[in-house]
């Protein structure tokens, strides 16, 4: 690439000084003597060129789809800190695929920066559906029970949509055509790092840097479990608990 880069600028220069009717140089590396194979015989600028065209734009896929999914996280969990706990996670997601792919010996190429591209659009999933639980629990929980809430309410149907999704990537990675077999990778390795940072990572951060339990003047000392919590909030929603008994409960978990 510095050599591409050399002789682009001595390009410039000679088109520069030309005379108008001949300032149109291009640069083309010459064939080898007794090349055989296809890829002696290609111009290697071409290939320099197109691969710095797939490095940005992937950076460019990679950098719109962030920035897409925050106001998505954000219009679903309507909390500024469990949107950027979210979005830190998926930033560890595409990390993480990104690691995996380096790990397989991928360079960046047509394929590759397709799959990377479309990564934050498939891995925001199993993070925003963490991270929408947890806002909709209750708020007078701790961060700690409301994450438990968030990852029992939304672990079992992660883990089987993720089991289907694994299955019809194993299968299409045993394809003999490179580019169903790439995708095929790619989507486990996107399952398996979305899955298991919304399970593992997503839960930890937000009981640590969650929000705070909103305070309430309750004076029940019998009602100290989450799971009594919930169970009244329930009863409340069907009618069997009076709403001015709301109050009754208390926050002191």
């Amino acid at each position: 690439q510095v050599q591409y880069g050399d002789w682009e600028r001595l390009v410039a220069q000679v088109n520069a000084l030309a005379p108008p009717s001949a300032a149109h140089a291009v640069q083309v590396l010459v064939s080898l003597p007794g090349a055989s194979s296809a890829s002696d015989l290609a111009n290697k600028w071409i290939q320099v060129s197109m691969h710095l065209a797939y490095v940005t734009l992937t950076g460019t896929g990679l950098a719109i789809g962030l920035v897409v999914c925050l106001p998505v996280l954000l219009l679903s969990t309507r909390s500024w800190p469990i949107s950027a706990i979210a979005a830190a996670c998926l930033v560890c997601v595409i990390l993480g695929v990104v690691a995996s792919m380096l790990a397989c010996g991928w360079k960046v190429g047509m394929v590759e920066a397709l799959c990377l591209i479309i990564v934050s659009g498939l891995s925001v999933d199993p993070v925003l559906h963490i991270a929408s639980a947890f806002s909709q629990a209750s708020p007078r929980l701790r961060p700690v029970a409301r994450a438990q809430l968030a990852v029992e309410r939304m672990g079992p149907p992660l883990l089987a949509s993720a089991v289907t999704t694994l299955a019809s990537a194993v299968c299409l990675s045993t394809c003999q055509l490179t580019l169903l077999s790439k995708i095929g990778l790619f989507m486990i390795f996107s399952t398996i790092w979305s899955l298991g940072t919304s399970v593992t990572l997503l839960p930890a951060l937000l009981a640590t840097f969650g929000p705070a339990p909103c305070g309430c003047s309750c004076t029940c000392s019998c009602s100290s479990s989450p799971v009594f919590l919930v169970t009244m909030r329930r009863h409340r929603v069907r009618g069997a608990v009076p709403l001015e008994h709301e109050d009754s409960i208390t926050c002191q978990l």
